[in-house]
């Protein structure tokens, strides 16, 4: 029962901190999918050099 509880309310914490954070979260997202693409064409530019590494 006590457990439940603690649930209800970590669920209630968690809802509203969404509700707080969306903005924020969107904004993460959009900063994360910059990063990948920004990884991407980095790794698409090391991979000449990788290749190289390798074949030694």
């Amino acid at each position: 029962m006590l457990l439940l509880f603690a649930l209800n309310v970590i669920i209630g914490n968690l809802f509203q901190f969404t509700k707080f954070s969306r903005g924020f979260k969107n904004s993460l997202f959009s900063h994360l999918q910059c990063e990948m693409i920004i990884s991407l064409f980095s790794w698409h530019n090391n991979d000449t050099k990788t290749s190289e590494n390798y074949s030694q």
